[in-house]
Formats: C-alpha cells, sequence, structure tokens
C-alpha cells in the first residue's frame, strides 16, 4: 500500500514560535533514536529506580562479561556455577566466572543480592527475581534473574524437562537479538545455581504508559507515540528478518502488549543520552507458522482476530505471523492514549476457550471474531472523534487523513459515539491532543490482515508522517 499523506496540512490557526520551535525541539527525533526528554525531576526519579551503577563501571563489567569463558570451553567445574540456599528474598548468590585477560585468563567473583520477587503464581514462564548485580567486587545495577518455577519442578518428569527447555529457549533468544537496541538484551553470562539454569537480563522497571502521563503537549505525546511507533516496529521488523533453520519465516513476538513495552536509558553513537522503547518478555517470541491451538501464548486484549482461521469445514487453526505483532502494536497505541486522555474503552477479549476450559467451535469462533473487530474499531473511532474535539476546542482544524475515512464512513450513522466523546469533553484539558497523523497510523495497524503492511513498511509510514509533522510545524 503506498503511503498517502494525511490532508489537513495548512488548516491549523497560524503557527507561533513555540510551534515553530518543534523543528528545533525534536531535531534530534527525526531519525527516531530516542524518545522526548522527560522532565529532569522525573528522569532523576526513574533513573533512582532502576538503580544502575555509574556508566563507567557498567561499560567495564560489559567489557569483561563478554570475554568469560565458558564452563564448557574453560574446565573448571568451579566457574559458572554456585550452591547454596533456596532463592528468596534477602539470599545471596556468588559463583566464579574465567574472564580472558591479556592473552591469559583470571578468575573473578560474580555476586547477586537478591532485592524481590517480581513474578507471581500465575507467571508459568519461570520464577523471576530482581537482584542487585556485582562484578569482581563492583556494582552494576540491578538485574532480572529467572529460574524453573518452583512449583513445576514438582511435577511429572515431562513438565520438568519442559520448564528446562523453555529457560534453554528464552536464554538462546536473549542473545539472538541482544544487537537490536529496543530489545531486551542479557546483562551477563546465563549459570547454574543448584545445578539448575539461571538467565539474567537488564532491569527496567518503567512501561510506556508510565512514560506518556508526564507530556500534555500535543508536540511531545505526538511524538512520543509515533517513536515508540518507529522503534518497536524495528525490533518487530528486526525479528521477523532474523531468520534461521530454526526459523525459517523469521520470528514474532506473540504475546506483544503495553506491559512487555519498556524503557531504557541509553546512549546513542553521537553520545547523546535519551530514553528509549524497549520490548521485554522474549519468552514469548517464537518462530512464524502455524501452531497447536493450545500451545502458543497470547493476551485476549492484544491479539490480532487474523491469527485464528475457520475453514470451510470448520476447521479451527492458530497461525503466528509478524504482521500480528504490527496489529497489537496498534491496539498498544490507541490503548494508551485512550488512558492517557481518560477515554472510555469497550472491552474485548478474544480467546479460544470456552465453558469448561474446552475450544470452542467454529461457529463460536466466528462470532468472537468478528465482535473482536467491531470492538477495536469502535474503540478507534471514539478516540479518534475525542481528539479531533479536543483539536476544535483548541483551534485546530483538520481534514479527516485519508486512511481514516473508510471507517468513518461505515460508523457515520454511529451518533452515539460522537455524543459520548462530547460528553467526555468536560473533564478534558484543551490542548492535550495529538496530531491526526499519529491516528491514520494506529488505523494502518490495525487493518485487516490482507491489507496490512510489514513492520518495516509500517515503519516507514511512521517515519514520513512524522516527517510530514516536522515539515507543517
Amino acid at each position: 500500500m503506498e503511503y498517502k499523506k494525511p490532508e489537513g496540512k495548512g488548516q491549523q490557526t497560524g503557527s507561533t514560535g513555540s510551534e515553530i520551535s518543534i523543528v528545533r525541539k525534536f531535531a534530534a527525533l527525526k531519525d527516531a533514536k530516542r524518545l522526548p526528554g522527560l522532565p529532569k525531576e522525573v528522569t532523576n526519579k526513574l533513573l533512582e529506580d532502576m538503580h544502575r551503577g555509574d556508566e563507567k563501571s557498567r561499560t567495564m563489567v560489559h567489557y569483561e562479561s563478554e570475554r568469560t569463558v565458558p564452563e564448557t570451553a574453560s574446565g573448571k567445574r568451579d566457574v559458572d556455577t554456585a550452591e547454596g540456599g533456596k532463592i528468596a528474598k534477602g539470599s545471596v548468590i556468588e559463583l566464579k566466572r574465567e574472564v580472558r585477560e591479556n592473552g591469559g585468563t583470571k578468575i573473578i567473583t560474580e555476586r547477586f543480592e537478591i532485592e524481590e520477587k517480581l513474578s507471581g503464581k500465575d507467571n508459568i514462564a519461570g520464577d523471576v527475581w530482581r537482584a542487585k548485580r556485582y562484578w569482581d567486587g563492583v556494582f552494576y545495577g540491578d538485574v532480572v534473574l529467572k529460574t524453573p518455577k518452583e512449583e513445576l519442578k514438582r511435577g511429572s518428569t515431562f513438565a520438568l524437562l519442559s520448564v528446562y527447555k523453555d529457560i534453554e529457549e528464552e536464554k538462546k533468544t536473549l542473545f539472538r537479538f541482544m544487537e537490536h537496541p529496543n530489545i531486551l538484551s542479557p546483562s551477563g553470562e546465563p549459570f547454574k545455581y543448584n545445578s539448575e539454569p539461571v538467565i539474567q537480563m537488564e532491569y527496567h522497571p518503567w512501561g510506556f504508559n508510565d512514560y506518556l502521563r508526564f507530556f500534555s503537549e500535543e508536540s511531545d505525546l505526538t511524538a512520543a507515540l509515533m517513536t515508540c511507533a518507529v522503534q518497536c516496529l524495528s525490533g518487530i521488523d528486526y525479528m521477523a528478518n532474523k531468520r534461521s533453520s530454526e526459523a525459517p519465516a523469521g520470528w514474532v513476538h506473540a504475546d506483544f502488549k503495553s506491559a512487555h513495552v519498556r524503557l531504557d536509558y541509553k546512549e546513542d553513537e553521537s553520545g547523546e543520552k535519551g530514553w528509549i522503547a524497549k520490548i521485554i518478555d522474549l519468552d514469548s517470541v517464537m518462530p512464524a507458522g502455524p501452531k497447536e491451538l493450545l500451545g502458543s501464548k497470547y493476551n485476549r486484549e492484544y491479539i490480532d482476530p487474523d491469527r485464528f482461521s475457520v475453514s470451510e469445514d470448520g476447521g479451527i487453526g492458530i497461525n503466528v505471523e509478524p504482521v500480528e505483532t504490527v496489529y497489537s502494536l496498534g491496539l498498544l497505541l490507541l490503548y494508551a492514549t485512550a488512558k492517557r486522555f481518560g477515554v472510555g474503552r469497550e472491552e474485548r477479549k478474544l480467546s479460544l476457550i470456552g465453558e469448561n476450559e474446552r475450544v470452542v467451535d467454529a461457529a463460536e469462533l466466528k462470532k468472537r471474531i468478528g465482535e473482536a473487530r467491531f470492538i477495536d474499531e469502535i474503540n478507534f473511532v471514539k478516540l479518534y472523534y475525542a481528539n479531533k474535539f479536543r483539536r476544535i476546542m483548541a483551534g485546530k482544524f483538520d481534514h479527516d487523513p485519508e486512511p481514516v475515512r473508510d471507517l468513518l464512513a461505515r460508523y457515520s450513522k454511529l451518533r452515539q459515539i460522537r455524543q459520548n466523546a462530547l460528553e467526555e469533553m468536560d473533564n478534558a484539558k484543551v490542548g492535550e491532543s495529538i496530531h491526526p497523523y499519529v491516528l491514520a497510523g494506529i488505523r494502518e495497524c490495525l487493518r485487516p490482515q490482507g491489507e496490512r503492511l510489514s513492520a518495516g513498511a509500517m515503519q516507514e509510514y511512521f517515519e514520513k508522517c512524522w516527517e510530514a509533522y516536522l515539515a507543517e510545524a
């Protein structure tokens, strides 16, 4: 689908000096490498919550960690492994590492002090802990440790092997995508504790919704949403194109949702520091292709309805494709914006499972798919009108962008949607809106799979929208 620049240029009220400064304000964001900056006091609070060591120490630890000699190559049985009591808050894990240095090797101690358990009983993927990490006595920062789930280890041998396999696959995934700046990376090498596998990864306590609530100006909100979209799409596209014998059609994040997009503070190639989006929960990444009906993770609020299929003979199928994550991203942006503006939305929960925890029949699934699509479109139209009325109140009059016109025409008779949007304006703050280009991008993400652009093409679409927005400003 060819990019069509949304109409409306020149329809706004006269530009002011502050509007013109948007170009300068966001010049560094043109390549979408950084999200808009947060207020200084907020940045300081978030950095404090991340509990990181100083940048020089972290760089040194990264450098040495990459030179760790794995136990399989070292031949030393006392490295990369530790013994001790059950992991709990306040416990300590210490292990030896063999590190290459000046043509030889040295032995150092890596230490983890367990701060808290992050996972709950519903987290079937494993037990997750926050821990302070020290490398040869140097504080690196807080990291996340993941171990096989304690309850599952007491199950059958098959269940136990499955738990270990999942941990091993997640370890591979962490290192497979570690070069991409917007995908969660390991903080160091895995190890064994009491003969069981442990993986470690970076700690990112704040999510995108936490970040978005600190902005009120249109320029900031527009930049935040567009940049988040570009960065996430870059990560999704990177996974899709990382093909191998294990994943000939690429990889897919099958449980993409708001909770799995976090914030990180990074320095780019130019030396500038700033916030970026980070895709986490990599145990939900799997090879693209058909899956068993009950063998694929998904979230009922974010899943693309096109993941499910019903054949003419009534057969039910499930297929995991990279383009599905584009749809989930569209819902993430939709939900985040609606929450930020206080716009109510209809609840949607699309699932294969019916009563008695059994898979529904084909007729019921078709009904559920249709209902989910309808709810997604209604929620989009509600947000669109809520944003449109906010802009009108602020003296900004836009033509409807081309990508949303078909949807608005389809629901033109549903006056109640517009009425609800007007009623919600009583609590709205004038000026808190986003540019229609963002909504045009969300609409493109939410098209049926046969009409939807790939992650790479959608990334380019948002980038062009951003360039058009800067040109107007």
